[in-house]
């Protein structure tokens, strides 16, 4: 656990840059995909987003100080230590950046460093919250996908057009099954079943999402 945490909008307006910002769990997705964190490292935005959750609660201004002398800022917690520059670290500023940049509502900063921390040979595993983060992941996955769901193209199928696409995908008389059986069955017990079924399966609802997400 952490020792303590303190917020530090006010130096940061008092530097000369925008205050921190609290983000939503979809505006920070957004962002994070734009900026090509999808997959950035064998990395999902779920684990970003759970990071980012666990390290900061979504908070850009969010400044830990802790019992070695470093410190960890913005939203992603990122220490002194070895990635930015502050007044009371020893520091490698890896980044090559202040780490009050870290703390302001801009977080490009942060993604570009966080890009290169995570691209060393322990990955986020400098992150001792990671091991939570990527436990919660899976179900953040399926979360997620309300954030995207005005980007798929969904379409509204006529009846007869319908017919002619499970036609051609050889699903008249699979199984025994006509055409009519698909398009006219009222019945959705067996629908039902096949649901339970897949939910059981190791991925889950994922099953359904994973084509959007990745």
């Amino acid at each position: 656990m952490k020792p303590f945490q303190m917020l530090l909008p006010v130096v940061a307006c008092l530097v000369g840059k925008v205050c921190g910002k609290i983000f939503s769990r979809c505006e920070l997705a957004s962002l994070l995909k734009r900026w090509g964190m999808d997959g950035h490292q064998g990395y999902s935005l779920a684990d970003w987003v759970c990071l980012a959750y666990f390290e900061s609660g979504f908070n850009t201004a969010t400044v830990t100080n802790n019992s070695d002398g470093s410190s960890e800022y913005g939203i992603f917690q990122i220490n002194s230590r070895s990635w930015c520059a502050d007044q009371h670290s020893q520091t490698k500023d890896l980044c090559n950046m202040p780490c009050l940049d870290l703390v302001t509502d801009e977080i490009i900063d942060d993604i570009i460093c966080l890009k290169r921390a995570s691209a060393g040979s322990s990955g986020l595993e400098t992150w001792q919250i990671v091991v939570v983060a990527e436990t919660m992941a899976p179900l953040l996955r399926t979360i997620l996908l309300a954030c995207f769901v005005d980007t798929i193209q969904a379409k509204l199928f006529g009846r007869c057009e319908l017919a002619h696409v499970l036609k051609n995908g050889g699903l008249d008389g699979y199984e025994g099954y006509s055409l009519a059986n698909y398009l006219l069955d009222p019945d959705i017990a067996d629908d039902i079943l096949c649901a339970k079924r897949i939910v059981k399966d190791p991925q889950g609802m994922g099953t359904w999402y994973e084509n959007i997400l990745y």
